[in-house]
């Protein structure tokens, strides 16, 4: 039996004493699998909202990030309006939920263009 283990994903870790067990090898393979398999997709999209009001995009699940910026690609000056936001640090501008993502920043709410990364 293994009488260590790692750090990040908890596999098992063996002394030079240790004896080896199948199982162990097993479950191993099976957490490298699980980590693997969680793949992160891109959505790529554009909005244009009425300039006054929040702007909601849907997207059937909780963005893991989203990168918002101007469709023609300006940034005004030394102003920056866009940018990236994740969803641990929500922002007065952005928010990210369950489902998409909404806009509040009166001055990202027209021609815009995002890349949403979900989990895929």
């Amino acid at each position: 039996m293994s009488t260590k283990r790692t750090k990040n994903y908890g596999l098992h870790a063996w002394d030079a004493g240790d004896v080896f067990l199948r199982e162990e090898f097993n479950e191993n393979f099976g957490v490298i699998d699980g980590a693997l398999g969680a793949k992160c997709e891109v959505v790529v999209g554009e909005y244009s909202g009425p300039g006054d009001s929040a702007v909601r995009v849907e997207l059937g699940r909780r963005p893991l990030a989203v990168h918002i910026e101007g469709a023609n690609g300006y940034r005004h000056g030394s102003t920056t309006y866009g940018g990236l936001f994740f969803s641990q640090g929500q922002s007065s501008k952005v928010t990210l939920d369950d489902t998409g993502f909404t806009v509040k920043e009166r001055y990202m709410l027209s021609n815009r263009v995002y890349v949403a990364y979900v989990e895929g």
